[in-house]
């Protein structure tokens, strides 16, 4: 079971964000001692639903346009990337969503967007050439 906390860090939303989802029942979860617990089937779920891909979908379309305009600190060294990933299993996905929870505490000022859809998934990475080198590599490996 994964905390409110761990699920933010994960998919980079706000706490205000997946409250929201949680009422509007896009996101199930379990109360344990007054504090959210989400299994990973719960968590899949709520991956899997329409409206949440497409909601990350313009993030993440907004976030590289930011880009692409260079609406960023331009005294910092920017990249993007955006990597697909086909024929995804539990397993990767798992594998992926893991890359993704272990990179966001170890690097700031990055800006990382996981959308599955059925059994496809699009990451879109954008940060320092540092981070952007990290997790590209550790996401890649998965695949081989």
């Amino acid at each position: 079971m994964k905390t409110l906390k761990e699920l933010i860090e994960e998919t980079q939303l706000s706490e205000r964000t997946l409250r929201r989802y949680l009422q509007q029942g896009l996101l199930e979860g379990t109360k344990v001692g007054g504090s959210w617990r989400f299994s990973e089937q719960q968590i899949k779920a709520f991956f899997d639903t329409q409206s949440f891909n497409k909601n990350l979908a313009k993030q993440a379309g907004e976030e590289v346009k930011q880009f692409i305009r260079r609406e960023y600190d331009s005294n910092q060294e920017r990249g993007c990337v955006i990597l697909d990933f086909n024929d995804v299993d539990d397993e990767l996905f798992n594998a992926i969503r893991h890359v993704v929870m272990e990179t966001s505490t170890q690097f700031e000022g990055f800006k990382m967007r996981l959308f599955p859809e059925g059994n496809y998934i699009r990451v879109v990475l954008i940060g320092g050439f540092d981070y952007l080198e990290h997790v590209t590599n550790a996401l890649t490996a998965l695949k081989k």
